[in-house]
């Protein structure tokens, strides 16, 4: 009797712990994938520290391999639960304009204006915290607001635009001392030092190479005031792939 009493025992403490895994690795998120016209479904559970990791499927699988063997792969979120893959550029605008949301084509497209602070922050922090001075003002200054108040910078080189351009190019990020003034890149270039972004009023793409090449996430903000954000870049649901590796950034309405 005592033996069948501990034998029960047994079963029921192992019932109780599968339960409790099972309990622990609830699917928290699913993300579905498209690309050439197939979908994929991508499930994702949180671990001890509350991080989503990814449920291997053969579907996470197949957007691993897409991913590896696509090298100018472009990322855009369609919503919170639905990223488009495209692998050309043509294809991307192909989406945009049959959606209604086409780039536009015009020559004369003020350059400055979209190049502002105002547009784009970028920061070395997972949670929009740190940003990077990036974007000089009419007066030849940068302005980043900063926990509620404005810092300022002197560029020695190079435009808005260029400098995302290459966020490698030290000529370009080289600042004119102008006391400690905190946040100054100094020679500082912040390539592969971008952890989250937030962007207003534009159409932005994030690139792994420096000028505009390789894999890319877009973000389009173009339509109304609202912000779009990417913080934690490091997320699985991008496949971890664009923490600390951004090289370049192109703006666009």
């Amino acid at each position: 009797m005592k033996k069948i009493f501990i034998l029960l025992t047994s079963v029921l403490l192992f019932s109780c712990n599968n339960d409790q895994e099972s309990s622990d690795n609830i699917i928290t998120e699913t993300i579905n994938y498209s690309f050439d016209g197939k979908n994929y479904k991508i499930e994702f559970i949180k671990n001890q520290n509350q991080e989503l990791e990814t449920v291997e499927s053969i579907d996470s699988k197949a957007i691993d391999n897409i991913i590896e063997n696509n090298e100018n792969l472009i990322f855009h979120d369609v919503d919170e639960h639905n990223i488009m893959l495209f692998a050309t550029e043509e294809k991307l605008e192909k989406f945009l304009f049959e959606s209604g949301r086409p780039l536009s084509k015009k020559s004369n497209v003020d350059r400055s204006s979209l190049y502002s602070w105002q547009n784009l922050a970028i920061h070395r922090d997972s949670y929009l915290n740190s940003p990077i001075p990036w974007a000089v003002n009419s007066l030849g200054n940068i302005a980043t607001n900063t926990g509620g108040y404005y810092q300022y910078c002197t560029f020695a080189a190079g435009s808005n635009e260029d400098r995302l351009k290459n966020l490698a190019l030290s000529t370009n990020w080289r600042t004119v001392s102008q006391g400690a003034v905190y946040g100054c890149p100094s020679s500082n270039a912040p390539n592969d030092q971008i952890s989250s972004v937030s962007v207003r009023n534009v159409f932005a793409r994030f690139y792994e190479d420096a000028n505009y090449r390789g894999r890319s996430i877009v973000r389009d903000a173009r339509y109304g005031s609202r912000i779009s954000e990417y913080s934690r870049l490091k997320s699985v649901r991008y496949r971890g792939r664009w923490d600390n590796r951004i090289s370049s950034i192109k703006l666009s309405n």
